[in-house]
């Protein structure tokens, strides 16, 4: 996720007094008479109990280590030593972290909607661990029956349209002059192939599954309806390959065993929320669900596509028109009212404010548009059911919960330092122009006419941005380092017993869901930024 889009109001000024005290890291060297630090899974408690690295008060485990390795930014692994180069980069987020707490006196406050989201989400993954996946099981002829058709595969093709006409129409041209004909005829936007196994085909489009002309190669189907409009396929060849060796299908069952366990979870996550939400029996308010459609379109949308789908004509109260900007002074508008409660319009546009930045709408005509809309306005009505059945059944005091909550909002204490940080940089015309003139052999700028200057702005604006990020991260990095103490244990981490990069990965790592309530990365590892400083 990114989190650059927080808005902090901090003061630069304080950091300056970290130069008056000099602290030096204290740095352990590594020790080659240690045994190798050895662990089977992700969840070991060992690995919260193993200290690599302590910044002022904040000790750095094992298990952040891991996971930053496991999961995080593979820059480190371009520097030639890749554990030392992550324990650097994650005491440096640590040190900015720390150095944002003390000098921002508002940091909660700033730093709060978007930590309560994070909460929400862990919150409701702990929800459907219990109700969902601590509950599946995976039976043994479960596993043989989807090995045996792991070997069977099939290549099809088919024909799109998305109404009954048209499909009607590709039918016709099929019986008259053949579906060959017809599928390169169509564009690529009407006209798919895949190739898979009857397993997957099973779990990832059941109703295909079933079809019976996926009996024998050559077979053409009748127009089939599926989810977003018509089908015809052709089954181009089938294949059986029963031919395995003991490895291959020892390796192949343990693969499909948790393909089925996640499908498995997938449905009953599925009916799990179906069921909240007939008991909620929630109603969108057409009144507030308009205004709210007003109000994205201006934002997604141009002004000439606003105006032709008629967007405009959503914005009306009984006191009749209105901007898409007055839209927000009307928060307390109820948009759904459900059994026990209500969502009003300022909680829709607060919920989707935060993940704005991930949802897109279509533009082909107002009732796709007007679609995508609806679609959020449910997604938005689950995410408060969850949220809710989260808290009823007390999931926010987990200590799970709260283990994974301390490091997150470290996290975002160091990335709102790094936006602040970031944000004051001067880039004035004036300082792009300076920076050009120190590097402007680079740029192959010749005379003293701006003409060159003025082509070339946006890349050697771009170059210096981040020239001037890496200089002043890189000295408020030292700074940091000569106010607070820092021990690095480098014979720690290179003694934990990890993975080689790219040599596959032998340490079990459970998965829970793909989903949420909030768009964000499974772990709060270290960003790409801090690899400015690194090298």
């Amino acid at each position: 996720m990114n989190f650059q889009s927080l808005t902090i109001s901090m003061i630069f000024s304080s950091l300056v007094l970290l130069s008056s005290v000099s602290i030096k890291a204290e740095v352990q060297a590594p020790d080659t008479s240690r045994k190798l630090i050895t662990f089977h899974s992700i969840d070991d408690p060992s690995l919260d109990t193993i200290i690599v690295a302590e910044v002022g008060k904040v000790k750095l485990t094992a298990k952040e280590f891991l996971l930053n390795y496991l999961f995080g930014p593979a820059f480190i692994f371009e520097s030639k030593n890749p554990r030392h180069a992550l324990l650097d980069a994650m005491v440096d987020e640590s040190l900015f972290s720390i150095a944002a707490r003390d000098s921002i006196s508002d940091l909660g406050q700033e730093t709060e909607k978007v930590a309560k989201a994070i909460e929400d989400d862990i919150a409701t993954e702990q929800l459907y661990r219990k109700h969902i996946w601590d509950t599946l099981n995976v039976s043994e002829s479960e596993i043989r029956e989807a090995v045996n058709e792991s070997m069977r595969s099939v290549n099809f093709r088919w024909i799109y349209s998305p109404d009954k006409s048209g499909i009607d129409s590709l039918s016709r041209q099929v019986s008259e002059v053949g579906f060959d004909s017809v599928y390169k005829k169509n564009d690529v936007d009407s006209s798919h192939f895949r190739s898979t196994d009857f397993f997957h085909l099973r779990i990832t489009s059941p109703d295909i599954y079933t079809m019976d002309a996926f009996a024998r190669e050559g077979d053409i189907s009748e127009p089939v309806k599926g989810p977003d409009g018509y089908y015809i396929f052709k089954i181009d060849r089938l294949l059986y390959s029963p031919i395995i060796t003991r490895s291959e299908y020892e390796k192949r069952s343990q693969e499909i065993k948790e393909e089925l366990r996640q499908y498995k979870a997938d449905v009953a996550s599925d009916e799990y929320v179906d069921n909240m939400l007939k008991t909620a029996q929630p109603i969108i308010k057409r009144n507030a669900f308009n205004l709210l459609a007003g109000y994205i379109g201006s934002l997604y949308l141009s002004q000439n596509k606003f105006n032709d789908l008629g967007i405009s004509k959503l914005l009306m109260t009984e006191a009749g028109p209105i901007n898409a900007s007055e839209v927000k002074r009307l928060g307390d508008l109820p948009l759904i009212v459900f059994k026990s409660g209500e969502v009003t319009l300022g909680q829709f546009l607060e919920w989707f404010d935060l993940r704005s930045f991930n949802f897109k709408f279509s533009q082909s005509n107002v009732n796709m548009f007007l679609r995508d809309v609806e679609s959020y306005v449910w997604r938005m009505l689950r995410d408060q059911l969850l949220i809710r059945q989260a808290h009823h059944e007390d999931m926010y005091s987990k200590p799970v919960v709260r283990r994974q909550m301390e490091r997150w909002k470290e996290k975002l204490s160091a990335l709102a330092m790094i936006n602040h940080l970031v944000s004051e940089i001067n880039m004035d015309t004036s300082a792009v122009l300076s920076y050009c003139k120190k590097y402007f052999a680079r740029y192959k700028i010749t005379g003293d006419t701006l003409s060159d200057f003025r082509d070339r702005y946006d890349d050697i604006r771009r170059d210096y941005l981040d020239y001037a990020e890496t200089e002043r991260l890189l000295h408020v990095s030292i700074l940091l380092s000569r106010k607070y103490p820092i021990t690095k244990y480098y014979s720690v981490v290179d003694h934990l017993d990890l993975p080689n990069p790219g040599k596959g990965q032998p340490i079990e790592v459970e998965y829970f869901k793909t989903g949420g309530t909030f768009p964000r990365k499974a772990f709060p590892t270290i960003e790409q930024i801090w690899s400015k400083i690194i090298y």
